[in-house]
């Protein structure tokens, strides 16, 4: 990416970060968005198709902060194995309803983008999981895992974890061992 197209990529994400923050970003449009992160619309709309994909970029930004924490956070470590799962499963949790909004949005939005599932922020959380998961599982297949952490990251984005939540009125903590007990034991 050209230096001055990179520079209008971070101005853009940069407004509606602070947009998003001041919780004025879903009500904006594309016009409001490209004022406010100074540049043109046509600007804005050669990065972002729509605002689904500015979402989708935001949550991208969000998750890579959240991923880099929590590999130095395991990396560093030698806790037992059998903190580290539910630990990080509550952080991933908090990380959720930290961003609930915009993850709703980024999740019912448009986008143009690439899948969640084809990015490279799956690969990263899908191989935390993972890694967590053989600490306490080592007699299990990679593709048992595999499975197993598709179907954690599944519960965790889709809207059946705000049901849990909200409708079942089930804590972090009981949506914690409720997991662990489904796919360890």
């Amino acid at each position: 990416m050209r230096k001055d197209a990179e520079q209008n990529s971070v101005q853009i994400l940069t407004a509606a970060e602070a947009m998003h923050q001041q919780g004025k970003l879903i009500d904006a449009n594309m016009r409001d968005i490209a004022s406010a992160a100074g540049v043109g619309v046509g600007t804005l709309y050669r990065h972002f198709a729509g605002k689904g994909d500015l979402y989708m970029a935001l949550v991208y930004a969000h998750l890579n902060v959240f991923l880099d924490e929590s590999d130095r956070i395991i990396d560093g470590n030698q806790v037992h194995s059998d903190v580290d799962l539910p630990h990080f499963l509550k952080r991933c949790m908090g990380f959720r309803e930290d961003n609930e909004a915009l993850l709703l949005s980024a999740e019912g939005g448009l986008h143009q983008g690439r899948s969640f599932y084809r990015s490279e922020e799956f690969s990263r959380l899908h191989s935390l999981i993972s890694r967590l998961m053989q600490q306490r599982l080592p007699q299990s297949t990679e593709d048992e895992l595999g499975f197993k952490a598709d179907m954690l990251i599944a519960m965790l984005k889709s809207d059946i974890y705000d049901y849990e939540r909200t409708v079942r009125q089930r804590t972090q903590d009981e949506l914690v061992q409720q997991l662990i007990d489904l796919v360890i034991r």
